[in-house]
């Protein structure tokens, strides 16, 4: 009887857990700051997933126009401008860029914006529209793994509103089972798409979530900073 009782209480801590999480966690960390409307529309990178195991919205008030927030979208990557978030995870540990980058602002289709030193697959840049809308993806056999959307969106004349929306394909999992960049050292958040990828969808989802919602709001707070700093130094 008190091993009934012990599980049936286990049982109930566990599925209050999971309750807590899809209630009240889990919508603060798949959606950061995203209006409802922002959440709602529709945006072109939709097109790239159109059943996604995970969607993620998160936007930011820029104080600066359109044309002053694109340039450090188009020198993202690993080794260039860098993701503007833990350098120490995804670029490195280089330090990423506190300028504009000039020898990395034609950013066209089919460019690849590494996502860690010597990646040659990823990200992809599918689709961009200077100075308004940048489309990554992470390209797989039967289409596209991932998409991240980075939209910005002119609020007058003087700032501006970065969206940033991702989606994961279901096919996610098998990828990131055999993470590693090829002739290169396996990195420690290799090691960790690797475990990951064997989780349970829904013990999947919340880890990528929370890791997701860590990483990207550090790179879009980077990407707010640093244009704001260069335009109270003019």
């Amino acid at each position: 009887m008190r091993f009934e009782v012990g599980s049936f209480r286990a049982t109930v801590v566990m599925l209050s857990g999971l309750f807590g999480y899809a209630v009240f966690l889990r919508p603060r960390l798949v959606r950061w700051r995203a209006t409802d409307d922002e959440l709602a529309r529709r945006m072109l990178g939709d097109e790239q997933i159109e059943h996604p195991l995970t969607n993620t919205n998160r936007a930011i008030t820029v104080e600066a126009p359109v044309e002053d927030v694109w340039p450090w979208l188009a020198q993202m990557g690993s080794l260039r401008g860098g993701w503007y978030s833990y350098d120490w995870v995804d670029n490195g540990g280089r330090p990423s860029a506190d300028r504009v980058l000039e020898q990395y602002q034609q950013v066209q289709p089919g460019d690849v914006l590494p996502c860690l030193p010597g990646a040659s697959d990823a990200f992809l840049v599918t689709a961009v529209t200077p100075p308004r809308d940048l489309i990554l993806t992470v390209p797989g056999a039967a289409g596209p793994i991932t998409s991240w959307e980075h939209f910005i969106e002119p609020l007058g004349s003087v700032h501006s509103r970065l969206i940033v929306r991702g989606r994961v394909a279901r096919l996610w999992k098998q990828m990131a089972r055999e993470a590693h960049t090829a002739g290169q050292r396996t990195t420690p958040i290799e090691y960790v798409y690797r475990l990951i990828g064997r989780l349970p969808d829904t013990w999947l989802s919340a880890v990528t979530a929370l890791g997701h919602r860590w990483m990207e709001a550090r790179h879009m707070r980077g990407i707010k900073r640093r244009v704001e700093s260069m335009g109270r130094a003019a």
